[in-house]
């Protein structure tokens, strides 16, 4: 069974949180800031009034894109309303473009800081504005701290997936999805021009209209076509924010269908560049083992065809519109930020479209969840990457609660490196829950999760703070220590370290009834050695800290053994329940150990691994006393011989002096 995905709540729940991660946006919302004295209303507002001073009312967009030169032209209308009384209204573009200028018969806006526009005067309750602009440029969206461009325009290729990244935006306004959209782009015949929506049939094309090269091309103005052999044709878009659809994002280049298919009941397809064709096979294939693994560990799927788009390697890893269609880079790995495959990268964005309950964390998880089931070779890096940059992150700035972290990133963006504290953590956290509770109770909580999300009402509640749902599901599915694991992971910066200490080991001489019958004794050839293994953990922790027995009930250790001669060692795995403070522990293994390793298969976040193994210094036994005492024994008596022999070794005499001979 199959539900239709939440309608509009969960278009824009995806829409603002994709949103807010451009740092297009984040500019225009800190030139709020900046511009504060001029922009806010000129008195008091009361509780009463809204946040933001005007409402945007309509885009009406025409584009005209030459990626010969490369370079996009735009003229853009904007229409405001008042919400509140101000002296002046405001407008944000995008660094990257040209000082805009007013088309024929519109006002000129006077140019402020910060790449601000002002249009000033008395502006009351319910009076609208327009800004009717033409301005042109390159657009891109550099987000130095990721080393990646959420958008860009090239001469292979657009991808704006961001108002920010190419339009005026309000300084005042972040809710982008209460405007209507209308959109026309113009392109080269051999360009495809894709916006958000769902299609569908995915694998079918744009729909487009020739230009007439003698009429010239656009909608609201003439654009002069180029003086070539080149063919152009336009795109149309229109969304109101009833539609499932935004035409304020789009991708645009010579694109291909790679392929396309049926999963799990769900089509999909993938579009891709001719520059990086060799990817496209690669990931046309993962779409149906990606499909299949969220078949089976979320259970039911939206009735959401798939649209991926293959983008260029410098986008970094993928952006999603959350309503089917998707982008992704054509390569490469973000392993600073802990992402060691590509596919780990394309699994998250469709991730985003599959689970209802895809935050950043979840999406984070999931897709290292596939990694480990689809290449288990590459699962320990996987998570090894992601720990070593989350805890990088801590040493440098500290540690923050995974709740915290999110709430300032989102509400205030004052967190450094925030990719670390709202993607990786919340994925090791759950990575860490799947170790300490097992693969049937993530897998329990995922299904609950993916049915539950729709059921519920989230109106009042910001899409990324779910937090105590997680927990009271986690608690549904493997018990009070699992709500009590979410509460500290999430809501608590509380560092775990567990550390290994008085490592020692003897050996286990055999008692009477040993061996069984027809095995050799511990002293007979073929036969097996005993050794008993003690070591304590000790939960190191400040004070104030609650004991990580609270939430963690044991963890693995392993004992490593010495190998038989032939290069094969053996190694003996064991859950060992953990006490408040320190946990002492003895384990026999058949064998001479060699090294104790806590956690052996890394599923904790364990702050500090320096201190989780330990080399095993092993007692000799009395048979290996006696050998050795027999080898000193006949070293000595070698040594007592030799000097025996010296000393009866004839003397050499000298002869007498010869007489006159001179001395």
């Amino acid at each position: 069974m199959r539900r239709n995905p939440p309608e509009r709540s969960r278009l824009m729940t995806c829409l603002a949180r994709k949103a807010r991660v451009n740092a297009a946006v984040t500019v225009a919302v800190a030139v709020a800031a900046l511009v504060a004295v001029t922009a806010v209303p000129s008195r008091p507002a009361s509780a009463a009034e809204p946040a933001y001073y005007v409402r945007l009312l309509e885009y009406d967009v025409d584009a005209f894109y030459d990626p010969a030169i490369p370079e996009l032209t735009v003229r853009c209308r904007v229409e405001l309303e008042a919400l509140v009384p101000h002296s002046r209204v405001e407008l944000w573009l995008n660094k990257s473009l040209s000082h805009p200028r007013a088309a024929p018969g519109s006002a000129a806006w006077t140019k402020g800081r910060h790449n601000t526009y002002y249009l000033a005067g008395s502006w009351q309750p319910g009076e609208r504005r327009t800004a009717d602009w033409i301005y042109r440029g390159l657009p891109e969206d550099y987000d130095r701290a990721q080393d990646r461009y959420w958008g860009r325009a090239t001469a292979g290729a657009v991808w704006l997936t961001g108002p920010g990244h190419w339009l005026p935006c309000p300084t005042s306004l972040t809710d982008w999805s209460q405007a209507r959209m209308r959109l026309s782009v113009t392109v080269p015949a051999d360009w495809l021009v894709f916006t958000l929506g769902p299609a569908d049939d995915p694998a079918e094309p744009p729909v487009s209209i020739p230009v007439d090269k003698e009429r010239g091309a656009g909608r609201l103005t003439t654009w002069e076509l180029p003086d070539d052999d080149r063919e152009w044709h336009t795109f149309y878009a229109e969304s109101t924010p009833e539609d499932a659809n935004s035409a304020d994002w789009w991708v645009a280049g010579p694109y291909r269908l790679a392929g396309s298919g049926e999963t799990a009941g769900l089509p999909w397809a993938v579009w891709y560049l001719p520059q990086w064709e060799d990817m496209a096979p690669k990931l046309a294939d993962e779409m149906a083992g990606i499909i299949e693994f969220s078949s089976d560990v979320l259970g039911e799927l939206p009735d959401l065809p798939l649209r991926v788009i293959q983008v260029p390697p410098e986008q970094g890893g993928g952006v999603t519109w959350c309503e089917g269609t998707l982008v992704v880079a054509a390569h490469g790995t973000r392993s600073k930020h802990g992402s060691f495959r590509i596919e780990e990268l394309w699994t998250h964005e469709v991730m985003h479209n599959l689970a209802y309950f895809g935050d950043e964390g979840w999406a984070d998880f999931l897709a290292a969840y596939y990694v480990a089931r689809t290449y288990p070779e590459s699962a320990d890096l996987q998570t090894h990457a992601q720990r070593t940059y989350l805890l990088k992150t801590i040493r440098e700035h500290g540690d923050l609660a995974v709740r915290d972290a999110t709430e300032r990133h989102f509400e205030e963006r004052t967190v450094p490196e925030w990719h670390a504290y709202v993607y990786v953590k919340p994925a090791l956290v759950w990575h860490m829950f799947r170790g300490v509770y097992g693969n049937e109770a993530i897998n329990s909580l995922l299904r609950a999760l993916q049915h539950e999300t729709p059921l519920r009402d989230w109106s009042g509640v910001p899409w990324w703070d779910k937090f105590d749902f997680y927990a009271e599901l986690a608690e549904r599915v493997a018990g009070p220590s699992a709500r009590a694991f979410c509460e500290r992971w999430f809501d608590r910066a509380w560092p775990l370290d567990l550390a290994l200490e008085e490592v020692t080991a003897r050996r286990v001489e055999p008692t009477a009834g040993e061996p069984a019958a027809g095995e050799p004794a511990a002293d007979e050839p073929g036969g097996q050695d005993r050794w008993a293994v003690s070591f304590a953990i000790r939960d190191v922790r400040e004070p104030g800290v609650p004991p990580a027995s609270e939430t963690m009930p044991w963890v693995e250790v392993a004992v490593a053994l010495a190998g038989d001669g032939t290069g094969a060692a053996q190694r003996i795995v064991e859950r060992v329940e953990l006490g408040p403070e320190v946990t002492r522990v003895m384990i026999q293994v058949p064998g001479v150990p060699e090294e104790v390793v806590l956690d052996p298969t890394r599923w904790l976040l364990d702050y500090d691994y320096s201190n989780n193994s330990a080399k095993v210094r092993v007692p000799m036994t009395a048979r290996e006393i006696a050998a050795l005492a027999v080898r000193v024994a006949a070293g000595l008596a070698g040594v007592l011989v030799a000097l025996w022999l010296v000393g009866r070794r004839p003397k050499v005499l000298k002869a007498p002096p010869v007489a006159g001979r001179a001395r």
